[in-house]
């Protein structure tokens, strides 16, 4: 647990409370159990976290990051789990005070998250908390329908251990804003069948979801990262953090890395396209690199388009948003310092 983490999807990992039950085939096999085993302590018994850990997000100041940071909470547990009722409200409580992070819940009880919300969550949620469902196999498809009954910002869904052919329906009926697959690992991993992640990838390309790719499976090796190839390439499309805009498209390059003219969307218009193509000219612009598109607010003029690699916060208020007076510092007039990286372009 901690600011660091080699999971891929995410920046962070922080765990108010630790320990959980077995609910499903899903579980079988989780990392918890190893790694609390390795500590000496019950995987089986849920209990608070130390202080110091338990009040660690209100440590991590955004000066310490040049982009908005994504914290997986409870990677050892369950956040609605009912062992920890009497804690979550504490939880909650620093979630609010922590507007800089983004929190992704995952949950394999959703049918415990209506009831155990905080009372100002709204009609939409907290704007810095995803959350998101396991759905390891067809079986287990109801937490997602579930879930989607609960408002919230973000909603995603974790096919991790991918343990078969999963049919989610339409993913933008249910709410679904992102979808995560990959294979088993540890010890006794099952395998993953590639057509199982394809058949979900392909879905996710027709509803325009972003689709992830954690790894394949396996061990000793996981193959996640690099290795976590389907049809020749990585997956790692994310939702866009910082909210304020309405992304249009997410374009891939042509792989030859020519001009060659292709739409974006409806109502995209022509200046935009024509930035794009100029895009696509560039020599290291490579068949993996994406550019965001993105319409600011209704009544900001202007707009910032980076690709990926160089998106960076607002140098006044640390948040992805588009040229014209800063909200923070509206009074005066002062505009926004977007703060360009280094590129690939």
């Amino acid at each position: 647990m901690g600011d660091r983490t080699g999971i891929a999807w995410t920046d962070a990992t922080w765990n108010p409370w630790m320990g959980c039950r077995k609910v499903s085939q899903g579980c079988a096999h989780c990392y918890m159990y190893r790694e609390q085993s390795r500590w000496g302590r019950n995987p089986l018994e849920v209990v608070r976290a130390s202080p110091r850990t338990f009040r660690a997000p209100l440590t991590w100041s955004p000066l310490r990051w040049r982009e908005p940071r994504r914290v997986f909470t409870c990677s050892w547990s369950d956040f609605f789990i009912e062992e920890a009722d009497a804690w979550r409200p504490d939880a909650w409580d620093i979630i609010r005070r922590t507007p800089h992070l983004t929190y992704q819940v995952l949950t394999k009880r959703p049918e415990r998250a209506a009831e155990h919300l905080p009372a100002d969550w709204g009609t939409s949620g907290y704007p810095n908390v995803w959350l998101g469902v396991s759905v390891e196999s067809e079986r287990f498809v109801e937490r997602l329908e579930c879930l989607s009954k609960v408002p919230c910002q973000v909603h995603f869904v974790s096919a991790e251990p991918l343990l078969g052919s999963l049919r989610l329906g339409t993913l933008r009926g249910l709410g679904v804003d992102w979808v995560i697959v990959g294979g088993e690992s540890g010890p006794g991993a099952r395998p993953m069948d590639l057509n199982w992640a394809r058949e979900i990838r392909d879905l996710c390309q027709e509803e325009q979801v972003p689709f992830f790719l954690k790894q394949l499976g396996g061990f000793p090796d996981s193959r996640s990262h690099e290795q976590a190839r389907l049809d020749g390439r990585t997956w790692t499309e994310m939702p866009i953090l910082g909210g304020g805009t309405r992304t249009l498209a997410s374009v891939a390059p042509s792989t030859d890395n020519t001009s060659g003219k292709r739409p974006l969307s409806t109502g995209v218009p022509r200046h935009l396209e024509e930035f794009v193509e100029r895009l696509r000219t560039k020599p290291r612009f490579t068949a993996e690199a994406r550019v965001t598109i993105s319409l600011p607010p209704v009544g900001v003029p202007g707009g910032v388009f980076l690709p990926d690699d160089e998106r960076r916060p607002c140098a006044l208020c640390q948040e992805f948003h588009w040229e014209g007076p800063c909200s923070i510092d509206r009074p005066t007039g002062t505009r926004h310092q977007v703060q360009k990286g280094r590129g690939q372009l």
